[in-house]
């Protein structure tokens, strides 16, 4: 039964609701820990997110690894942290083999406005909120995206498909 539900469209919902499912999972992944993101213009970059990071309550480190500069952003549940490019010269193509997007989750709607707000501030440019707000940034810098909590969207929110 449980094998011919994953064959259904959206079939990872109806699990995710099934506390059977839950239950008889050994080990559950609760978060991520750190995000490691290279950039080709470090000086550049680190100006960015120094002011956005700032904005959305994480701190700043700046300890070198391997001999390489690195710019890590925390708080109490992740890391960010950029780090130059070994080869600036290749842009990021986000259809390509690898990473797509990075999506910040925050509690609620309330959060995302905020979230808008305080990026107008810093002169980012932002998508208007609808249920996220999409950070935009120059082509060199990836774009970042502030969500509202899974259960806060699910409730009082529709996606388009």
């Amino acid at each position: 039964m449980k094998d011919e539900r994953l064959l259904r469209g959206n079939a990872h919902v109806e699990q995710a609701r099934d506390r059977r499912f839950w239950e008889e999972t050994p080990m559950e992944v609760i978060g991520l820990d750190h995000i490691y993101v290279t950039v080709s213009d470090f000086t550049g970059s680190e100006a960015f997110y120094d002011r956005v990071m700032s904005a959305l309550g994480f701190r700043k480190g700046d300890k070198p690894i391997g001999g390489d500069r690195h710019a890590h952003y925390f708080n109490r549940s992740l890391q960010y942290t950029i780090r130059p490019a070994k080869d600036a010269t290749r842009s990021h193509d986000p259809y390509a083999t690898g990473l797509h997007h990075i999506c910040f989750q925050v509690r609620d709607r309330a959060a995302v406005d905020e979230a808008y707000r305080l990026l107008g501030e810093l002169e980012v440019e932002a998508t208007e909120p609808a249920d996220t707000t999409t950070i935009t940034t120059r082509p060199s810098l990836r774009t970042l995206t502030v969500s509202a909590s899974k259960s806060w969207r699910g409730r009082d929110t529709v996606r388009p498909s």
